[in-house]
């Protein structure tokens, strides 16, 4: 399992809820991105590797291959597609997992609010 330092990303990676630096002091500088959302009521999540001013997207299946040498897709969340013969079992790095864990608490809460606003319609 990768044990990368994440940190919060800082209010300029608008769409990163996390950031890690993978480049050591010989190499040119190489990032770990992570954002998540709720979109249509499901979560869409996404690395992103940039190495200098290239990057390498999740969301781009011809950049896998770049990813997967930093971030395994066997660490990659439930969430996020890892293609039709993706790995069984997926151990994401436990940061990850607490921001996917706290989508899913929101979801339920909009899920629950639903049904009672519902509810209240149903009375009246």
């Amino acid at each position: 399992m990768s044990s990368f330092n994440w940190e919060k990303a800082p209010y300029i990676y608008e769409d990163c809820d996390l950031i890690a630096e993978l480049s050591t002091e010989d190499e040119e500088t190489i990032t770990a991105l992570f954002g998540a959302e709720i979109f249509d009521g499901e979560i869409k999540a996404e690395f992103v590797i940039q190495i200098g001013r290239e990057s390498y997207s999740t969301n781009s299946t011809a950049d896998w291959p770049m990813v997967e040498k930093f971030i395994p897709r066997s660490e990659w969340p439930e969430e996020m597609f890892a293609g039709q013969h993706g790995p069984n079992v997926r151990t994401p790095d436990a940061a990850v997992q607490k921001v996917i864990d706290e989508l899913k608490k929101l979801i339920e809460q909009d899920r629950l609010e639903d049904e009672a606003y519902e509810a209240d319609l149903e009375e009246d």
